[in-house]
């Protein structure tokens, strides 16, 4: 089999999710015949984790205004060249400029994949991704429910698009949890410390939980001083433990008692993936894409902002650990069922090879 150059680009070689996702994609594609190269508009805390896999990775120069982003797309058309990539495919805010460098070139055929519910950002900027993503070879998104709002959206055909769902090194996530209750169980949110990922509702309904608990905080973001405010407002303070960014919570894991996972939109939920992976009890919001995949059966589900609920749900799943704790178990075994990294690189080497065919 003839090996496939890929050239992924991305806005930044940062901590979130689908970066994360990215670098586990480099790692495993050569598995399946695909060499992948990396392009990002800005680094981030992950670029040498990206360039310690051995592929290619190009930070482009300094971007300013729109100017200087419009000309990402000759950036981006001098690196298809430079690593002789095959197929262009683009994720997040570099959908745009690669669309434009792929339209303008038409010399590879260019895929996209959607990775959250994609928020208007401009007149202008909506225009050009619909103008780009209706003249794309495949737009594919992680979830049904990130398809169905692109093909309404952006008027896509559904021939045009599909669903590569999240994978992830489930080597990883092998810890062994400690059996039984501690005296003070450890909850944990993990995530940007941004308003959508409604941190501050788990904060309100952790005050409201008579039994002892602690709240483990990883991730970073604009939002911290205003959790640490409200933290002290609630008299929670010394029970919340903010540590920052990391690059890997698989160690993270076996350690906490009760995952968090308050999001008010999400386009699967990596961090729930890997939490329920390691086995952890969890408690999610009730949104559709999670529905796509969890039962009660599996997971708790709770509106995202209805804090009474989030403090019931979590005293009953402290109170009766055994029950989260079956719980916990089926959600293991469907994430390791259908969320393989595997899985997902080889969904991707047989889209790139399907777009190749089409191409030529």
């Amino acid at each position: 089999m003839t090996s496939k150059r890929v050239l992924l680009t991305t806005w930044s070689l940062g901590l979130g999710g689908a970066e994360r996702m990215l670098l586990d994609l480099c790692r495993t594609l050569p598995t399946f015949g695909v060499i992948p190269s990396v392009a990002a508009a800005v680094g981030g805390e992950l670029e040498a984790a990206f360039r310690a896999t051995g592929v290619s990775v190009a930070v482009a120069p300094s971007i300013g205004g729109s100017y200087r982003r419009l000309a990402l797309s000759g950036w981006i058309s001098e690196h298809m060249r430079r690593t002789r990539a095959e197929v262009l495919h683009t994720h997040l805010g570099m959908d745009v400029w690669g669309g434009i460098a792929a339209l303008r070139d038409r010399r590879y055929p260019w895929i996209s994949t959607i990775h959250s519910h994609m928020p208007e950002d401009g007149v202008i900027r909506s225009y050009l991704r619909g103008r780009c993503y209706r003249r794309a070879h495949r737009v594919l998104a992680i979830s049904e429910e990130l398809r169905t709002l692109a093909i309404k959206r952006y008027g896509l055909t559904e021939a045009q698009t599909g669903v590569v769902r999240l994978g992830i090194d489930l080597s990883r996530f092998i810890a062994s949890r400690p059996q039984g209750r501690r005296d003070i169980p450890r909850c944990a949110v993990i995530g940007r410390l941004v308003p959508s990922k409604n941190f501050a509702t788990v904060f309100r309904a952790c005050a409201q939980v008579k039994r002892p608990w602690t709240l483990t905080v990883i991730g970073e973001g604009p939002e911290e001083d205003r959790l640490r405010a409200l933290a002290q407002t609630l008299g929670i303070l010394p029970r919340v433990r903010f540590v920052g960014a990391v690059p890997d919570i698989a160690p993270l894991l076996p350690d906490v008692d009760l995952l968090l996972f308050p999001s008010r939109e999400e386009g699967q939920g990596l961090v729930l993936l890997e939490g329920m992976a390691s086995g952890v009890p969890t408690i999610a919001s009730d949104l559709p894409v999670l529905h796509e995949t969890f039962t009660e059966d599996s997971t708790t589900f709770v509106a995202p902002d209805d804090v009474a609920g989030w403090s019931a749900a979590i005293a009953q799943s402290l109170d009766d650990p055994a029950r989260a704790i079956e719980k916990a178990k089926r959600a293991q075994r469907i994430v390791r069922e259908r969320f393989s990294l595997g899985t997902m690189a080889q969904a991707y080497a047989r889209v790139y090879g399907e777009v190749c065919e089409s191409s030529t």
